[in-house]
């Protein structure tokens, strides 16, 4: 009976010294992509009806952690500065929200829209890039295509590549610095679009 009271007693300690060891877990930060704004409305010919999407992205970037490029072939992923939201869904969120202001129009619907909506253009957009370097240089590179509304015909189709600073460390400057690529790529396909609709 000894031997087996100083066993139970071991295991005891080794449990409570085991406990003692595992602490509360450090808290999470968790980001959105925003819409600037200050958007600068373009002069459209007039009210378009736009569907946003699919948006797709690589799958190393499609994850809860914010992902940065430390080096040409390594990449970090900051466990405890994670997105809000996946990140596609928050990449369609903005553009819809961002084409909405440049164009003028309530009329943007995001991927899948239910019936009965028409739109008029739809805009697809594979990402190729959308992360930060370690020296806090944001990169978007995205190829993006203008589909008609009823889907039979592809009107446009570009690739475009966006660099930006931000403005300090930290990850809150990094996601600004990408909200402004997302911004800068919405401008361009709102003036793709507002060219098609002369």
């Amino acid at each position: 009976m000894t031997t087996l009271g100083r066993w139970f007693g071991l295991c005891l300690v080794a449990v409570i010294v085991s406990a003692c060891g595992v602490g509360p877990s450090a808290p999470g930060r968790f980001y959105v992509l925003s819409s600037p704004p200050d958007l600068a409305m373009l002069e459209t010919p007039r009210k378009l009806t736009l569907g946003v999407g699919p948006v797709t992205l690589p799958p190393h970037l499609d994850r809860t952690q914010i992902v940065t490029q430390a080096t040409r072939h390594r990449l970090d992923l900051k466990d405890l500065d994670q997105w809000a939201e996946p990140l596609g869904d928050g990449f369609t969120r903005v553009l819809a929200q961002n084409l909405s202001q440049l164009m003028r129009t309530d009329a943007v619907f995001q991927f899948p829209w239910r019936r009965p909506v028409t739109v008029q253009y739809q805009v697809t957009v594979n990402v190729l890039r959308f992360d930060t370097d370690a020296e806090g240089g944001s990169v978007l590179v995205a190829r993006w295509d203008v589909i008609r509304g009823d889907g039979q015909e592809l009107l446009f189709s570009r690739t475009s590549l966006f660099r930006s600073q931000a403005s300090a460390e930290g990850i809150e400057p990094i996601v600004a610095a990408m909200s402004g690529n997302l911004a800068e790529l919405s401008r361009e396909i709102a003036a793709g679009l507002t060219e098609l609709a002369k």
